[in-house]
């Protein structure tokens, strides 16, 4: 009787192990994604001033465009500068997307993978 209590108490206190270490682990998880969300928004508040001065650039540009102090290439290279500005706040704002979808599946908010759907069924 003994035997079988203490196999069953260490039987218990693995699944006890267990269970804490996947708690820890998911708590972990969700920490480091909050940090990470952080971090990329505040990347994009950044990104977002950047891009308001390369703007004004544009505006500069055009201003003396079209007051005729300069040719068309300081403009265009402000607008390409600038457009190359909008899609790395498009990647910005993917990351960002990515990094709430990841905390959906950490919390276990019942986010399902449309390839998941189909496989399973």
């Amino acid at each position: 009787r003994n035997a079988n209590l203490q196999n069953s108490v260490s039987d218990y206190n693995a699944s006890v192990y267990d269970y804490n270490d996947a708690v820890i682990k998911a708590a972990n998880e969700v920490v480091v994604l909050l940090k990470q969300t952080k971090l990329i928004e505040s990347q994009i508040d950044l990104h977002h001033d950047d891009m308001n001065a390369k703007y004004a650039n544009v505006s500069i540009r055009r201003k003396q465009f079209s007051l005729g102090l300069s040719d068309k290439l300081p403009l265009l290279s402000a607008n390409k500068t600038a457009y190359e500005s909008e899609l790395e706040a498009l990647s910005l704002d993917e990351a960002k997307a990515q990094l709430q979808i990841g905390l959906i599946k950490a919390l276990g908010g019942g986010y399902t993978d449309a390839g998941e759907n189909n496989a399973s069924k």
